[in-house]
């Protein structure tokens, strides 16, 4: 019976780099670079399964090159949240996993996804 399935003598743990926008003062500065992004991945952590009754908690916005970006949307007024809104309308490729779920928080958080020509 093995005893040792993992060597840990050469475990080499990526961290990737991020940004924790838990205030007003971040999030302007946390978003301005991802503007040249031709791809941005997007997820929502929520408090639940339904967009009507539950809201979204985190969102995270990946791009390449540049460091995650950790969304504490609770913590951000929604009067705070015009680029992050801009952010998300601009026309780089958006890319989701179970987009639709997400779409539908997105929404009613104000922050619904449009299509730029």
């Amino acid at each position: 019976m093995a005893t040792n399935l993992i060597n840990t003598n050469n475990i080499s743990i990526y961290t990737p780099e991020y940004t924790l926008v838990s205030n007003v003062s971040t999030i302007n500065y946390a978003l301005q670079g991802l503007f040249q992004a031709e791809i941005l991945a997007i997820d929502c952590e929520t408090t639940g399964l339904d967009p009507l009754t539950d809201s979204i908690r985190l969102i995270q916005i990946a791009a390449p090159n540049h460091p995650v970006v950790l969304i504490d949307l609770p913590a951000i007024p929604k009067s705070d949240r015009p680029l992050l809104k801009k952010l998300l309308c601009n026309s780089a490729v958006k890319i989701a996993h179970n987009a639709k779920f997400d779409w539908q928080f997105l929404t009613l958080a104000g922050l619904q996804l449009i299509k730029v020509n």
